[in-house]
């Protein structure tokens, strides 16, 4: 048997903030399956709010891993965070960091601009994306190096990087 509910708050303010939620049955024998809760909204204004929040968090991620600074790239994505690059995929934030990052960080510190080229936000999820150039690659056009891909989901705790896809050019 499964049943569904739904409810209007007392609170009526649309202001954007995250609003928790929570149900509980008196017999046990019945599980509850919800969401944690919701982020209220007002048409048009928080996607304009999300997109600069999101923008915000991929350009200090971005500067975080230019500088190689874990502690920082560690508070800016999700601990179930999965990552492909080209065929290859870490599963969480440990595995991340342990079998991607350390190692790059041992054999790159090459500097690099970045274009965040588009962003799409709702209240809750957002992706968007990104061109890389490494700054000592002399190239004929302006072909991008990387193309990196973000997926974010918005927590009680603000965004976070839940996917990442780098697609990494060859250079010959």
């Amino acid at each position: 048997m499964q049943y569904s509910l739904g409810y209007y708050p007392k609170n009526k303010a649309k202001d954007g903030t995250y609003r928790r939620v929570k149900i509980t049955v008196k017999n046990p024998r019945y599980m509850v399956r919800a969401r944690a809760g919701y982020f209220v909204t007002v048409f048009g204004q928080p996607a304009r709010d999300a997109e600069t929040e999101v923008r915000n968090v991929i350009s200090r991620f971005e500067m975080a891993l230019q500088q190689h600074d874990l502690q920082a790239i560690e508070e800016l994505v999700s601990p179930d965070i999965v990552v492909f690059e080209n065929g290859h995929r870490n599963d969480g934030w440990q595995d991340f960091r342990d079998h991607h990052l350390l190692p790059e960080f041992k054999v790159s510190s090459t500097p690099y601009r970045t274009e965040m080229v588009r962003i799409e936000a709702t209240a809750s999820l957002a992706w968007g994306y990104s061109r890389m150039n490494r700054a000592y690659i002399p190239k004929k056009d302006d072909t991008p190096d990387v193309w990196t891909v973000y997926v974010l989901r918005r927590s009680d705790t603000g965004w976070k990087v839940t996917m990442l896809d780098w697609s990494v050019r060859r250079v010959e």
